[in-house]
């Protein structure tokens, strides 16, 4: 989805309402050049453990270089880094943009002439904001409280940084929310409606399933929490985490930074803030209730002045609700029109399958046969008849359509207590 938004061999993909364009600008440089998927993955792999260095870099000052070293070494080592690194995902950038901005933070907190350190904040910020502006204003909540808190780091030139770097990197998705959705709060509404609407949801219980051998998008989260040990190391980390910053290790030319030290307490605020809306997501998690779409281009005629336009089809799931959205402007007459939630035409269902290929349903052994029947005649529609020859083919693995479609039939499934996946056929 990032990558179509700036490859001009492939058509750009639905971008939602919840996304931002801090990773469409990161890889632009080479998808620009190439249509490589391995070139890809190789530049963001060095990208990514560079940005690491440079993050870790910055904070020489406030933790001894042995510490910096086994903490990147530590990080870098994680299954979730190592898949995120090499990946065009937001995730992996917005933490590393949150590591360096803390760090340039406490590094001009403790040292007025430090302008490098205020650059540096504003920069890191920016970045943070261009990648996931909710995470960057959370983020520089910690900061600024500490900035005004603490005696001896109340300077304007400390909170003037904060705003310009928030201002910086998010101006383009505050103008892109009025003039695509009508304003910053129109723009967030529609995010919380594709992320499953705003209130309070715990998802630790969400969490340990797919530590547990579950799938990485759990989507909804129903299936058991069956190997527990699994999740140890889940809870032993927020241990190991305080104890590391409670750790005052001596060194020479470093600053110690007790557990009681401001410096400290900013690190650990700054980290809950960023890590409390993966914990407890606002709406019914994200994992549960993102976006799913295929989208595709075709020509048909303006409605406005009868010319040949280009249209842009979306098929998506947006939490259990599947829809079909087309938009197009017409280059001749500038007649603009864009319609929601209709039906998808066969024929175009046909090109959808076409371009993105036939996603498969399957289901995971012991199967529980009445039950996913009556969830197949519930969402299709069909007679008994009908329900068993669907049902064969799901049990044999050979029942398609767009991913879309098959998505929604796999939750419909789990919220039944029945394992099922959707998947992109290999043919």
């Amino acid at each position: 989805m990032y990558t179509s938004q700036v490859a001009p061999h492939v058509p750009s993909a639905y971008f939602s309402a919840p996304r931002a364009r801090g990773l469409p600008v990161l890889i632009a440089p080479l998808t620009l050049l190439t249509s490589s998927t391995l070139a890809l993955r190789v530049y963001l792999a060095v990208l990514s453990g560079t940005g690491l260095f440079v993050a870790l870099w910055v904070w020489r000052r406030p933790r001894p270089m042995p510490v910096l070293a086994l903490a990147g070494t530590l990080f870098a080592g994680l299954w979730v880094t190592q898949l995120y690194g090499p990946q065009a995902m937001p995730n992996l950038w917005t933490a590393l943009s949150a590591l360096t901005a803390v760090g340039c933070f406490l590094r001009a907190a403790a040292n007025h002439s430090d302008r490098r350190a205020l650059i540096g904040l504003c920069l890191a910020l920016a970045a943070a904001a261009l990648f996931r502006p909710t995470d960057a204003l959370r983020l520089s909540l910690p900061m600024a409280a500490a900035g005004l808190g603490v005696r001896s780091w109340r300077r304007p030139a400390l909170l003037a940084a904060l705003v310009a770097g928030l201002a910086l990197g998010g101006a383009q998705w505050v103008g892109e929310a009025y003039l695509s959705y009508g304003g910053v709060a129109a723009r967030l509404h529609r995010a919380s409606t594709i992320e499953g609407g705003i209130g309070w949801h715990v998802a630790v219980g969400h969490q340990l399933r797919t530590l547990a051998g579950g799938p990485e998008l759990c989507r909804p989260c129903t299936v058991p929490w069956r190997r527990h040990t699994s999740a140890i190391w889940w809870f032993v980390t927020p241990v190991l985490t305080l104890g590391a910053a409670s750790w005052r290790l001596p060194a020479p030319g470093a600053s110690p930074l007790p557990c009681c030290h401001p410096s400290a307490r900013c690190w650990r605020s700054g980290k809950t803030f960023a890590a409390c809306p993966l914990t407890f997501p606002l709406g019914g998690g994200i994992m549960e209730n993102s976006i799913l779409v295929d989208s595709i281009r075709y020509s048909a005629v303006c409605q406005g002045c009868g010319a040949e336009a280009e249209w842009c089809g979306v098929q998506a799931l947006v939490g259990e609700e599947l829809r079909w959205d087309v938009e197009s402007t017409c280059p001749a007459c500038g007649f603009a029109l864009a319609v929601c939630g209709g039906d998808l035409p066969e024929e175009l269902r046909g090109r959808l399958l076409s371009e993105h290929g036939r996603a498969r349903l399957q289901v995971a052994p012991p199967t529980r046969n009445a039950a996913i029947m009556r969830v197949l005649r519930a969402e299709l529609g069909i007679g008994l008849d009908g329900v068993r020859a669907v049902l064969e083919q799901v049990l044999a693995g050979q029942y398609s359509g767009t991913m879309p479609e098959m998505e929604l039939l796999a939750r419909k499934l789990r919220a039944s207590g029945i394992e099922a996946a959707a998947s992109r056929a290999v043919d």
